[in-house]
């Protein structure tokens, strides 16, 4: 049985070509999801410090802020 996408918050980011988009952060169970505008889920290394650098680390991008609705 698999458990329910809890969406967090927005984290705005800018794209090495200078593009700003969002991408989604969800809890599924205990697992931390990062979802990007493209549709690629990936889950938050329990090692990792903070959701900003696992999204820096991993995609490359720069945080610009978090948005919370």
């Amino acid at each position: 049985m698999s458990s329910k996408k809890e969406f967090l918050f927005w984290k705005e980011v800018k794209k090495k070509d200078g593009t700003i988009t969002q991408y989604a952060v969800y809890k599924r169970g205990k697992s931390v999801i990062i979802s990007t505008d493209s549709g690629h889920e990936h889950p938050v290394h329990p090692s990792s410090s903070s959701i900003d650098d696992e999204i820096r680390l991993v995609f490359g991008v720069e945080v610009l802020r978090t948005v919370r609705d």
